[in-house]
């Protein structure tokens, strides 16, 4: 199973779907299939391409290639055809493909490949991961399913095991100076009597525009650190924003000089001022905060960049069971008021309903004053003329309150767009391990493309910010598929779990996900989705994204259009960019 499907929704007597095509685009809008049409024509591998043979073939030896974001379980030794595979990436951007070894019988073998080289001598350098499986269900059945990816080096040798398929990465890293073109590397597989038994050339496109270090999309994931496993904070912090991933708290005080690389940095758009639960839930008094809440708006408001990226995150999640929370979030907003000018204040919500019994405020009307950066769970932009009709479908609004509300007030997505054009707020959402299909969230065995096509949908309604509870949720030796039952009967697999302790594997940094590349590979995308609003305009660049999803609920889950996609709005943009 590599994840291939369609999600669908009746609308309005209509079936809505999100499907495109990578020929003639017939499935896209006039005016986007005629402006794309010549950027759907791309080669996956150079048309003379053959497969290779090497020196000592194995053919009970099985070696096959697929996208980066396709999850194929252990059990799954159907190769993909491609005997080779085309990588596309912008300057300054990591991008990965997958490879896999499958046989009869067990075998050890050798793994080399050189780094990427063009015509030129240019030379972009490679890497290799190896996938590390996990027990769980999948595709309706208990699999095998890859996530951990640990480094591996150049000439490490594996078991490929009877009748299952091993995983393989291979990354290439462009910079900003990286030459455009076309680069070729050679994976070698070798046998225990060092005899080369498979060949292949992996070849790699770099478009001609560069990814910027001001990196759009604002992310917001915690790191719990008391549960770091023997590693340092900071090292975690910067393996994630080498992702161009932000972690809640930056790895210094406000106080602490060596803060100002970090807030002088382009790639942290987004740090919690005063650290994570310091408010007075956790025991701090009003003095104690209103003493950093000064000091901070002190330090940060030397600079207007350092200010932009800061948030006040105080309240977590006001629920009806909980409504204290709404009062807590007006106080810690009033105080900020006279402290902070200019102050953002966030607090995710996953439900609204009305605030008074006059049904004259709902808890979004209460809050107003006081919030500054919305963030409710995807499922606040499923309409109310949507909800009812998608097949476990989510609204924002109380049940039973939904048609009041959005009578009086409207329906969130065009709430959210008049806060921000008229009080200049700003829009966020977030998931946790809910709420599941048809909606996206990054659990463990969910398909990979849903996780790259979920910042699609971010760009797609305006939404600027991705806020995930935490990276590190983990227990035992943390090399597990962190399974948490939060209502009976309900297990979620990798939640809160991105990244993994290294010293199982004898490091003592991180080690990543399939999910954290396919996230930070999405904020990529997101990236290069924002630097064609400049060439086309945020409509344009919405009809393109409508070719592989219209709605939170409505998307295409096939992986080799996702990867045709991507790959014609990069052409289209390389060509924008070069015609300016």
């Amino acid at each position: 199973m590599t994840g291939k499907k369609m999600i669908s929704i009746i609308l309005a007597g209509a079936v809505l779907t999100a499907f495109s095509s990578c020929g003639d685009g017939k499935n896209s809008s006039d005016s986007a299939a005629t402006e794309l049409s010549v950027y759907e024509k791309y080669a996956e591998v150079p048309v003379d391409y053959k497969k290779k043979n090497a020196e000592f073939e194995d053919s009970s030896l099985n070696l096959w290639f697929d996208h980066s974001f396709s999850k194929i379980v252990q059990s799954n030794t159907v190769s993909s055809d491609r005997n080779t595979y085309k990588m596309y990436t912008a300057k300054n951007e990591k991008e990965d493909c997958q490879f896999f070894l499958s046989s009869r019988e067990e075998k050890t073998v050798k793994l080399e490949i050189t780094d990427f080289t063009d015509n030129g001598g240019a030379v972009v350098p490679t890497f290799l991961y190896y996938e590390y499986y996990f027990s769980m269900p999948y595709g309706g059945e208990e699999q095998m399913v890859p996530d951990a990816i640990p480094e591996c080096g150049n000439g490490q040798t594996f078991t490929v095991a009877a009748n299952t398929s091993t995983g393989f990465i291979i990354q290439a890293q462009t910079s900003a100076d990286t030459p455009a073109g076309d680069y070729t590397a050679t994976l070698t597989i070798s046998d225990s009597a060092d005899r080369k038994i498979k060949i292949a050339d992996v070849f790699l496109h770099v478009w001609d525009f560069i990814l910027s270090e001001n990196t759009s999309c604002r992310t917001a994931m915690w790191i719990d650190k008391n549960n770091l496993q023997g590693m340092d904070y900071k090292t975690v912090y910067d393996y994630l924003l080498d992702n161009r991933v932000n972690a809640y708290d930056l790895p210094y005080g406000l106080s602490d000089d060596n803060i100002n690389t970090y807030l002088d940095n382009p790639r942290v758009n987004s740090f919690n001022v005063l650290g994570f639960k310091y408010n007075r839930e956790s025991g701090k008094t009003e003095a104690q905060i209103k003493t950093a809440i000064s000091a901070a708006y002190k330090k940060l408001s030397a600079k207007s960049s350092w200010n932009s990226k800061g948030y006040f995150y105080l309240v977590d999640e006001p629920n009806p069971s909980e409504l204290q929370k709404l009062e807590w979030i007006k106080m810690y907003g009033e105080w900020l008021s006279e402290l902070y000018p200019g102050y953002r204040q966030l607090s995710p919500f996953y439900t609204d309903q009305w605030y008074d019994d006059e049904k004259s405020e709902d808890w979004i009307e209460y809050l107003r004053p006081y919030i500054n950066i919305w963030v409710p769970k995807t499922y606040a932009y499923t309409t109310l003329r949507e909800y009812g009709q998608i097949v476990n479908g989510k609204c924002l609004y109380k049940e039973g309150q939904e048609g009041e509300i959005d009578s009086k007030f409207g329906n969130y997505p065009a709430r959210i767009r008049k806060m921000t054009e008229n009080d200049g707020a700003e829009a966020w959402w977030y998931i946790t391990s809910q709420p599941g299909e048809p909606y996206i969230t990054f659990n463990t065995n969910e398909s990979g493309t849903a996780y790259r096509v979920l910042f699609w949908q971010q760009k797609m309604n305006g939404v600027k910010g991705l806020l995930y509870w935490s990276v590190n949720y983990w227990s035992g030796d943390g090399w597990n598929s962190c399974e948490n039952e939060w209502t009976p009967g309900s297990k979620t697999y990798g939640n809160g779990q991105l990244i993994y302790p290294g010293a199982k594997v004898g490091k003592n940094s991180p080690v990543g996900s399939l999910r954290l590349e396919c996230i930070r590979d999405g904020i990529e995308d997101y990236q290069m989705l924002t630097m064609l609003d400049k060439y086309i305009g945020a409509d344009k660049t919405k009809e393109l994204i409508n070719r592989t999803t219209t709605n939170v609920a409505v998307w295409n889950g096939s992986d080799d259009n996702f990867a045709s996609e991507r790959i014609i709005a990069g052409n289209y943009l390389e060509a924008l960019s070069k015609a300016k």
